[in-house]
């Protein structure tokens, strides 16, 4: 095992950070209600179009 984690110790963890990185990826960028982002998205264009009905 330790000759493993020599030879290949540096590839495993890069893995497991791409890996990371994925799963966090996709809990963000979910669609359904409730998601993050479309919550962000929907303030923000919320945001701008009150601010624009105000400048009018």
């Amino acid at each position: 095992m330790e000759e493993f984690m020599k030879e290949y110790g540096g590839a495993v963890k890069v893995g497991a950070v791409l890996l990371g990185l994925t799963v966090l990826i996709l809990f963000l960028c979910t669609t359904e209600p409730g998601g993050f982002l479309m919550e962000q998205f929907k303030t923000a264009f919320t945001n701008f179009f009150t601010k624009m009905n105000a400048l009018g």
